[in-house]
Parts: structure tokens; C-alpha cells; sequence
């Protein structure tokens, strides 16, 4: 009983590398290594932040399937101040999937017992991040977000439209120090 659990939370084979689990889109059942839970002391934007958990270790925390607009874009500080306003110092629930190319944990984060990256997407703070995560309520609700024209979808006065984090990343490399 105790390895079929155990073999249920693995989300790759044994012998896949960290690489081949960071690239790889993931599956709308994509499974939990660990969970745990903790308070969120800092927020850094509108997709990661820091949790304390009960030992006291500190975890950077990226929020799987949706990408939030980068701090200097439209709509970035935005982000930030909603995601600091319900969740700073707060206690949240981490069901980590995999750590990523910078070391964060890539999770999904339940709040007061929902997943906080749909509640995101509902009200139109984030894009659903299609080259990691297709899972179809996050498609939704971003698509019913649009629709409603929340956040970052709303019309502008010259009709712009939002730029994806990805694409602005691309456009704006951060220089090496």
C-alpha cells in the first residue's frame, strides 16, 4: 500500500533528469512529489513568492500554470499588489510538482482550500502558461476572463493589447552581471 502511494507522487520516471522534468509540458493530472505548507513572508511578483514553512525553512514558491506579467510591464505591479494583498502572511498549502531551472519549486498553491493560480486567472491577473501546464479549468478561465474583459484583459482606450511575460521576456532580455 505504502509504495502504490509512493509511485502514484512521482511525476517522471526514476531515471528522468531534472532537465527532462523542467522542460516538459505538463499533464492537467500533473503529480504531487511533496506537499507541505507554510506562510507566505515575501511576495516578488504576481506568479512567485516566499513561504516559511513549519521548520522554518524558507521555499521560493513559483505558482504552476500561469505566468504573470513581468514587474515593468502593463498590468506587472498590478500582479503584484493583488497576489501580496491576499496571500502575504498568510498560511497557504504547497502541492510541489518539481523545482525549475532556478532552484524555485513549482507547485500548486491552495489557499483558504482553492487553488489560488484559477482564482488568478479567473480575475484576469495572469495567463494560463500553455507550454507548461494544459490543463483545461486553467484554459477556461482564462478564456472566460477575456470574455469579461478583467484585469489585464480590459480594453484599453487605443485597443493595445496585453504582451504574454514570455514574449516581453524574449523582446527584453535581463543583462548578466
Amino acid at each position: 500500500m505504502v509504495l502504490a502511494l509512493l509511485a502514484m507522487t512521482l511525476t517522471q520516471p526514476l531515471d528522468a533528469s531534472p532537465k527532462d522534468r523542467r522542460n516538459k509540458p505538463s499533464e492537467p493530472s500533473a503529480r504531487v512529489v511533496e506537499r507541505f505548507s507554510g506562510t507566505v513572508v515575501r511576495v516578488s511578483d504576481g506568479d512567485t513568492f516566499d513561504v516559511e514553512t513549519l521548520n522554518g525553512d524558507p521555499v521560493r514558491i513559483r505558482i504552476y500554470g500561469i505566468d504573470a506579467p513581468e514587474l515593468a510591464q502593463p498590468f506587472g505591479k498590478e500582479a503584484l499588489k493583488y497576489v501580496n494583498q491576499r496571500v502575504s502572511h498568510r498560511w497557504v498549502m504547497i502541492e510541489k510538482l518539481y523545482d525549475d531551472q532556478y532552484g524555485r519549486c513549482v507547485g500548486r498553491v491552495i489557499f483558504n482550500g482553492k487553488d489560488f493560480a484559477l482564482e488568478l486567472l479567473r480575475k484576469g491577473i495572469v495567463w494560463h502558461y500553455v507550454q507548461y501546464c494544459d490543463d483545461p479549468a486553467y484554459a477556461e478561465a482564462e478564456r472566460q476572463a477575456r470574455k469579461a474583459n478583467k484585469g489585464l484583459w480590459r480594453r484599453t482606450a487605443d485597443g493595445e493589447k496585453p504582451i504574454p511575460p514570455w514574449e516581453y521576456r524574449k523582446a527584453h532580455p535581463r543583462r548578466k552581471k
